[in-house]
């Protein structure tokens, strides 16, 4: 069964948008983000693993409460970047 995030908006302290109504079907399996740099890949990706809570918007998962309960959301999830920062 597909997973679907609905108008997801995340703003940072200064006002800046790193998300602004993303809406998106998630579907069963592997399932992966791709783009350039400054592209929002990764605001998408702290936005669904919870890791930064978005201002606006749903996303439910399995019939859990994201927000109470992201470490089961977060479960499932796994994130390999283009490049490494250490």
């Amino acid at each position: 069964m597909a997973q679907s995030l609905t108008g997801i908006r995340t703003m940072y302290p200064d006002g800046a948008r790193a998300l602004d109504g993303l809406s998106l079907e998630i579907p069963p399996g592997m399932f992966g983000p791709l783009g350039p740099s400054v592209a929002g890949t990764s605001s998408r990706m702290r936005a669904v693993a919870m890791l930064q809570a978005p201002d606006a918007g749903t996303l439910p998962w399995r019939a859990l409460d994201a927000v109470r309960e992201p470490e089961r959301l977060r479960a499932p999830l796994g994130d390999l970047p283009q490049e490494f920062g250490l």
